[in-house]
């Protein structure tokens, strides 16, 4: 599955939160998610939706002062062999 990571964050660097979400999606199984943004916070994935907008606002509605990493989970790939 391929993977585009997108992350929102404002200077000064939260590195610890970030890393610790990073980890998070890095091993996560989100084919669920397929074809949706998601949003993760402390290594929880906090909203999920059709648009970045609708996943935006709903993060940082819910979660106010955290640094929120988004994603768009693309569709699982299939290959076949010939």
């Amino acid at each position: 599955m391929e993977r585009y990571l997108y992350i929102i964050m404002e200077i000064p660097y939260m590195g610890a939160s970030i890393d610790a979400n990073f980890d998070f999606y890095a091993n996560a199984d989100l084919t669920k998610y397929a074809g949706k943004w998601i949003a993760i916070v402390d290594r929880q994935i906090v909203a999920a939706g059709d648009t970045f907008k609708e996943v935006f606002n709903k993060a940082k509605k819910e979660y106010p002062g955290k640094r929120p990493l988004f994603d768009w989970v693309s569709e699982p790939m299939h290959h076949f062999l010939m």
